[in-house]
């Protein structure tokens, strides 16, 4: 899909493509974010960017086009949040387009969504194309707003996520139950085997300390043979026959992580 996508938009000279997801370790996926936003920035040059959902956060672009699988409703707002950031009321611009493709039928779970989330997407998208006129981000919170009315909250649930809760008895106290904020991930953190090497040649057997993790772990789909990866601090170390890493630090091109096979 890179390479395509280069090739398509060289045809328009001065132009580029970037990929951004988080298969990078975080000091080059940093290194990457910047190199997208000052991209985008510059009018004398076409850009593309290829993303998944990291996209969707903390991305401050302004995107004449926005082409995404369907998800969620509140994902679908965050990404067509990406469109058109710069208009004002004192410099108004048209809409820009937001093309919205479904997913491949499949007999499996359309992770890492659940298939309620994408029905309800389904009938939102459906909503605002039935208004028949552009839209604004104010339109597309209303739909979802009144999608959303008269959902019911399942009280085991929300005690198992950690919903806070009145204590009996005291006015305005207010506690939680410890417990997760988030379901299983199909992804995991990694460090990469090769840069393990580097450290050990710079200090020994000395273990890094934990912002020099922060700085070169990596997120990778997960597979059961991670679980026989060693650990250095606490996270596994992904060996270079297994996991494969494209980046370049003086250019900062590269597509970051992927299996080996």
């Amino acid at each position: 899909m890179y390479t395509q996508a280069l090739e398509q938009l060289e045809q328009f000279g001065n132009s580029s493509v970037d990929v951004y997801h988080s298969r990078f370790r975080y000091e080059d996926r940093t290194k990457r974010h910047r190199r997208v936003i000052d991209r985008f920035k510059d009018p004398a040059r076409g850009s593309l960017l290829v993303a998944t959902q990291v996209a969707e956060m903390s991305l401050d672009l302004s995107a004449d086009l926005l082409v995404t699988d369907e998800a969620p409703v509140s994902a679908l707002i965050q990404r067509m949040g990406r469109l058109n950031r710069r208009a004002v009321p004192d410099k108004p611009t048209p809409p820009k387009p937001a093309v919205v493709c479904a997913l491949p039928e499949s007999t499996y779970a359309p992770l890492p969504y659940d298939q309620s989330d994408l029905d309800d997407s389904r009938r939102w998208v459906k909503t605002l194309i039935d208004l028949g006129r552009p839209l604004s981000q104010k339109d597309l919170s209303d739909e979802f707003g009144r999608q959303s009315r008269g959902t019911s909250v399942n009280l085991n649930d929300a005690d198992e996520a950690a919903e806070f809760f009145g204590v009996v008895g005291k006015t305005g106290l207010w506690r939680t139950v410890p417990g997760t904020t988030r379901a299983d991930g199909t992804t995991l953190s990694v460090l990469l085997e090769r840069d393990i090497k580097v450290h050990a040649n710079a200090h020994g057997s000395r273990d890094p300390n934990a912002d020099w993790v922060r700085r070169h772990e990596v997120s990778i789909p997960f597979r059961p043979a991670i679980l026989d990866w060693k650990r250095v601090r606490g996270i596994r170390v992904a060996p270079s026959t297994e996991l494969l890493y494209d980046f370049d630090e003086q250019t900062a091109e590269g597509t970051g992580a992927e299996w080996a096979s």
